[in-house]
């Protein structure tokens, strides 16, 4: 049963005379009045409210969320509350004015998001503090924010979010990469869960807030479906990595080759070289590196190292341990540049030591 029956509601939207009520108190009542605001859908009846009423949080939150979409009115209530209100309560007001104008071009959106970002950084200073002068591992200080702001959970939510952006502070690209990384193949990602992957890597930079997120599922919401994305295309991705490593290789021996000119002729021996010892099935480089090449890769010579000299030796084998680790991990092609840029190493000489001749005479 409502608290207000309609007639009252309706006598006081139309300027009716009201009885057995104190008109003072009734707009300072947030249901009466919210009751109103919700029969006649008028903003404007904000302006009828008592004081009282205009400074309480959960009334102007319900006006915010319910006439978000016009920005001046939202933002000049919120204003008006945010003079008057306790700090605590301002930056909950701001978290929620913020929600509401991400799609519009707002000169107080700029302002209340430079805001609560002073605010966020000066907290996480004093959370790092304490986490240092009592030397506690792995935690960006969750569990203080949960004793500071017990009463809020808007402010809760805020920090939690923030922590997980810098939990999770990679492009889309670089986290997928960390994924491939952890799981070579996306049954095991699978097995696991989504969920319970996020909630645990997590947990190894603050447990306080993986519990948190536990309870709150819906803040990974975004990453469970980012992470769906990448499962979907997993195959493509390694194919496209590993396109990516072959690319980069035939490029990095296209350029040993010519910087070495005594190696002339070897690239197709070089290329097979490469794909047998890394065990790479993608073979299309032997047309690249050979247009002319038709055979197979059993039509190549083996290529023996070993019987190089001694200075080709040198520079084909750290060549190829760079090769290796290019495929194996990642190697930007300019840190071949700074390796061996304008670098130049005098060849290593060989000495021969001849025998010392021994006089077996009874001299």
């Amino acid at each position: 049963m409502d608290k207000y029956d309609k007639k009252l509601i309706m006598d006081y939207i139309n300027g009716e005379d009201i009885i057995g009520y104190d008109i003072d108190m009734l707009e300072d009542d947030r249901d009466f009045m919210m009751a109103v605001i919700d029969t006649c859908n008028d903003k404007e009846m904000y302006n009828m409210c008592g004081d009282k009423l205009k400074n309480d949080f959960n009334f102007i939150k319900y006006l915010i969320t319910k006439f978000h979409d016009d920005v001046d009115y939202i933002v000049r209530i919120g204003n008006e509350y945010i003079m008057n209100a306790p700090s605590t309560k301002q930056v909950e007001l701001k978290i929620l004015l913020c929600n509401y104008l991400t799609d519009f071009d707002s000169l107080d959106l700029v302002k209340y998001k430079f805001e609560l970002e002073v605010f966020y950084i000066q907290e996480r200073i004093i959370c790092q503090e304490l986490i240092d002068e009592n030397g506690y591992d792995n935690t960006l200080g969750f569990d203080i924010i949960l004793s500071e702001f017990h009463d809020s959970d808007i402010i809760k939510e805020f920090f939690a979010k923030n922590m997980l952006i810098e939990i999770f502070s990679y492009s889309t690209s670089q986290f997928e990469e960390r994924l491939h990384s952890m799981f070579r193949d996306k049954n095991r990602l699978l097995d696991m869960g989504i969920n319970t992957f996020l909630i645990n890597y997590i947990s190894q930079k603050d447990g306080c807030l993986s519990g948190y997120v536990t309870v709150h599922i819906n803040l990974i919401k975004e990453l469970n479906e980012e992470i769906n994305n990448m499962i979907a295309h997993w195959d493509k991705y390694e194919e496209k990595r590993i396109k990516e490593k072959i690319d980069t290789i035939i490029y990095e021996m296209d350029r040993f080759v010519n910087d070495n000119e005594y190696f002339w002729g070897k690239e197709l021996e070089l290329y097979k070289y490469i794909l047998v010892n890394l065990g790479i099935k993608d073979t299309s480089g032997f047309k690249i590196l050979d247009p002319e090449f038709n055979g197979s890769i059993n039509d190549i010579k083996v290529l023996e190292p070993t019987k190089l000299d001694v200075d080709s030796y040198r520079k084909v084998t750290k060549f190829l341990e760079r090769i290796r680790d290019l495929y194996l991990f990642d190697i930007e092609p300019d840190d071949y540049l700074e390796e061996n840029g304008n670098k130049r190493k005098e060849p290593c000489k060989i000495i021969k030591l001849e025998p010392k001749q021994k006089n077996y005479s009874n001299e």
